[in-house]
């Protein structure tokens, strides 16, 4: 019997990251409206539109998964991406420009956005948990630890998920260490 995450005649279970991406739309849908764009339920209801007709069609990624499904997997991933750097550029707009905003709010605020940052990254192959631990580490080292990128597409997607969590942690700790003091 294989373990959980473990492929198995070339199959990967699909609900580690589909709880990953249901953990996302928790996280966007309870972020404070000032750091969504539009209706606070779009983005929520878009990712979930997604992601339960793939979770149903397709318990399991197959190695000869079909165009259709990996194209509906990226869209998804885009979409959160694209909702997540939303958020960010709205919560530094924020801090930047002095708008109101409480220590709690803040903290929780950058913490939804960066552990967001992370679980997007954390997509699959090799295996999801794979992913997932190259991503936390990056996203706390801002760098790679010990998977280096190699294509210049996972180069690319590297840097952008160490700006973005550089952006979120180190503007949320100046503004905290403001709001402290």
């Amino acid at each position: 019997m294989a373990a959980a995450g473990e492929h198995v005649d070339g199959l990967e279970p699909r609900w580690p990251a589909s709880l990953a991406v249901l953990l996302v739309i928790l996280l966007s849908a309870t972020l404070p409206d000032k750091f969504t764009v539009g209706p606070p339920w779009v983005f929520p209801a878009l990712e979930g539109a997604i992601l339960v007709p793939l979770s149903v069609t397709a318990p399991h990624r197959l190695v000869s998964e079909s165009m259709r499904r990996r194209a509906a997997s990226i869209v998804l991933i885009a979409v959160v991406n694209v909702a997540n750097m939303a958020s960010l550029a709205l919560l530094v707009r924020v801090i930047v420009r002095g708008g109101h905003l409480t220590g709690h709010e803040l903290i929780f605020s950058a913490a939804q956005i960066w552990l967001t940052n992370v679980l997007l990254f954390g997509p699959w192959r090799p295996g999801f948990i794979d992913y997932l631990y190259v991503s936390f580490t990056n996203a706390t080292a801002f760098s790679p630890t010990d998977t280096m990128p190699l294509s210049p597409w996972a180069k690319m997607l590297m840097l952008v998920q160490s700006l973005a969590a550089l952006i979120t942690v180190a503007i949320v700790a100046a503004r905290a260490v403001n709001i402290i003091s």
